[in-house]
């Protein structure tokens, strides 16, 4: 499937790149996130219906970047299956320039792959590094991760590779 990323303001419950995330309440409260998280994508699983995910809830990638180099950066990827109930610009000060939101629609013509399935391994989402607030040094960042992890929806075993084409 792919998704087409178009700048401009989104809903709070909208799927998006960037921007402000729609997250539990409870997460925050926890404290469950690191220093060194920021946050890619929101996916609202009622507007990009796939086969191979819940119909309901909403999936979270981040980044966990302990510096700006492809090879200390991994993928943390979240499912909650209810409706949150806070918000938060997440990425407030994580840049010098707050990287572009984007609108995630679907659309045949997209420049975003979700749910790319090749033999045993899933592209769960990939991102061109043009649409990247950092430079990464590739074409594209996937997240990856087995069809055995998807189908039980294991998304911890989630991870990130740095694709040259």
């Amino acid at each position: 499937m792919k998704l087409l990323a178009i700048n401009q303001e989104t809903e709070l419950e909208e799927s998006k790149l960037f921007g402000e995330v729609y997250l539990p309440d409870a997460w925050l409260e926890e404290d469950v996130f690191s220093p060194f998280e920021f946050f890619v994508a929101q996916i609202n699983l009622e507007q990009v219906r796939s086969e191979y995910l819940p119909q309901k809830g909403y999936l979270y990638f981040f980044v966990e970047a302990y510096s700006f180099t492809k090879n200390k950066m991994k993928a943390k990827v979240r499912y909650f299956k209810e409706e949150p109930d806070a918000y938060t610009d997440f990425n407030d000060g994580f840049f010098d320039e707050e990287p572009e939101q984007y609108s995630l629609l679907e659309n045949s013509l997209g420049t975003l792959n979700f749910i790319e399935i090749n033999e045993a391994q899933v592209e769960l989402l990939s991102i061109p590094s043009n649409l990247l607030p950092i430079d990464l040094e590739c074409d594209k960042l996937a997240f990856t991760m087995t069809l055995t992890d998807l189908q039980e929806l294991k998304f911890e075993h989630c991870s990130l590779v740095f694709v040259n084409q």
